[in-house]
């Protein structure tokens, strides 16, 4: 008995992806969101050993918004594969823990929008777990922070700016008491946006202070009397 043309034709695509190198399905990988990642994994073996079993796939993937069940699994797998982190309207406490947990070290950019902050407790586990684990195994470590809309407190902030000795850039909303926090430290800023800024002129002095042999780049953002936003950015 004879096979259909529709069961031929689907044989040969089923047997043209088996044996696809893995380079190539690692590149057609890259055009898809986590979502339809995690269906990938679930379509036979060989997909989802590729998925689960190689770091190096997981410098591409990075929003783990919704992170929960088989994503919270995925982010264990990917481990120090993971290079940067993205997010947008999430409870970044749970984010930070997992990523503790799950020993996400090498991660060299953070980018995060909206949502809860994390508590400067898990943010200090975290971050202090990281700087261990880049100097002992000489990666380059976190090198970009943007937080918009995400309201760390100032204690936080010193906590960054303490335990991150790479980071190059960093954007978070204004807290009370930042110019407090603001001091010489390891790390050598370049750039530096805050958001929502008061108590402008003390601020300016402090991280012209701290940062003046590397700065290059400072922008405050500040709410004028009149209600409207005001950007005052200077090079250095």
């Amino acid at each position: 008995m004879s096979t259909s043309p529709a069961k031929k034709i689907k044989r040969c695509s089923e047997d043209m992806l088996s044996v696809l190198p893995k380079h190539i399905l690692y590149q057609l990988f890259e055009y898809f969101d986590l979502k339809t990642i995690i269906r990938c994994s679930r379509v036979c073996k060989r997909w989802y050993e590729l998925i689960t079993n190689d770091p190096w796939f997981w410098r591409n993937i990075d929003d783990f918004s919704r992170l929960e069940g088989s994503q919270l699994m995925l982010l264990q797998r990917a481990g120090g594969g993971l290079r940067k982190l993205s997010g947008y309207s999430a409870d970044y406490e749970f984010i930070f823990k997992a990523l503790t947990q799950s020993k996400c070290f090498n991660v060299r950019e953070i980018d995060i929008r909206y949502g809860s902050p994390p508590t400067p407790n898990t943010l200090s586990t975290f971050l202090k777990e990281m700087e261990s684990y880049t100097i002992s195994n000489s990666l380059t470590g976190l090198q970009t922070i943007n937080m918009i809309y995400v309201h760390i407190s100032a204690e936080a902030v010193g906590l960054i700016l303490a335990l991150c000795p790479t980071l190059k850039k960093l954007c978070f909303h204004y807290s009370e008491g930042l110019s407090s926090v603001i001091h010489k430290s390891q790390c050598k800023l370049e750039s530096i946006s805050i958001w929502s800024c008061e108590d402008t002129s003390n601020l300016l002095k402090s991280l012209v202070h701290a940062y003046e042999t590397s700065l290059k780049s400072l922008r405050l953002t500040f709410n004028s009397y009149s209600n409207q936003m005001l950007n005052f950015m200077i090079s250095i």
